[in-house]
């Protein structure tokens, strides 16, 4: 996680209307990032959940991005930064 990063998700909260729930898809706080990449922080008041391919710090639930198994219309918001770079499938991510 990159300081760029969360200004960018500040300006995002302070200026669009974000629908819950939020899922945020790569959540997982990898060593040296532990609460430093915790994007919780900004949505206090709002039902966030993290996911990731991998358990860990951050992490509410485990899901493929590649293959996201969430019902139809069940989630409010997306967050995904820091993930494209890592999509070994030439980013075909789907949300």
């Amino acid at each position: 996680m990159r300081d760029l990063i969360k200004q960018f998700i500040k300006i995002c909260v302070d200026t669009l209307p974000l629908l819950e729930p939020l899922y945020e898809f790569g959540s997982l706080q990898v060593d040296g990032q532990e609460n430093f990449a915790n994007l919780r922080t900004f949505f206090l008041n709002k039902k966030y959940i993290g996911a990731d391919f991998r358990e860990g710090m951050g992490v509410d639930i485990v899901l493929d991005v590649q293959a996201i198994n969430l019902p139809s219309e069940s989630v409010g918001t997306v967050i995904i930064v820091d993930v494209p770079e890592f999509d070994s499938w030439g980013l075909k991510i789907r949300i």
